[in-house]
């Protein structure tokens, strides 16, 4: 619950909310954590007493805590499903379902292509969704973060950027980043690109 809460203070506000995949290591924490929780609850209902104590504790003339206690042994693990199952349709999970998800467009095979080009242990700069493929083997920045440095290869997938809006020419945008002639084109194909380093290239 620190770890979670600590976040809210963050100044990067994409750990504020469920839009990105920040929080996702603490999930499973929290929901074995609830799980535990609610074991707990019943094994100390039934330890303390028959069906006339669990009423009285349920019906909160003991305390309100424990008619909480009573409630979410009761009813906990609904609501948590509750509270899951339509949550999780805004998310990823619900392309489970969608056709289009399994079709492998042009693109892909264009962007696995340009990863080819890049030989294992090189420095990359890279767009969104090409970091995870190539940080197996490779050392790869995000072409995104400020103060990246001047990486061996450029990979770029100009169809699916993350860029709002997406550049209209791929090189020109590059060239924009960096002194002329710094970056060589050396794979161009679907509007997915690879960049090397000039100095590299020449050796």
């Amino acid at each position: 619950m620190p770890s979670l809460l600590l976040r809210f203070f963050n100044t990067n506000n994409a750990y504020w909310g469920t839009y990105w995949h920040y929080n996702a290591t603490l999930m499973p924490i929290l929901f074995i954590a609830a799980i535990d929780a609610l074991a707990r609850i019943e094994a100390s209902g039934r330890a303390k007493g028959g069906p006339g104590w669990y009423t009285e504790w349920a019906s909160g003339r003991r305390g309100p805590r424990r008619a909480v206690l009573a409630g979410a042994r009761r009813y906990g693990a609904a609501m948590m499903l509750a509270i899951t199952v339509p949550l999780a349709f805004q998310f990823p999970l619900s392309n489970l379902w969608n056709a289009q998800t399994y079709r492998i467009g042009p693109n892909v095979a264009a962007d696995e292509a340009a990863m080819a080009k890049v030989p294992d242990g090189a420095t990359v700069l890279a767009t969104l969704d090409l970091l995870a493929p190539l940080a197996a083997r490779t050392d790869v920045f995000w072409i995104g973060n400020s103060g990246n440095p001047e990486t061996e290869y450029i990979v770029f997938d100009g169809a699916d950027s993350d860029y709002a809006p997406a550049p209209a020419s791929v090189p020109a945008f590059v060239d924009g980043l960096y002194p002329p002639h710094t970056y060589t084109v050396i794979y161009a194909y679907d509007d997915t690109y690879v960049f090397q380093l000039t100095a590299t290239l020449d050796k």
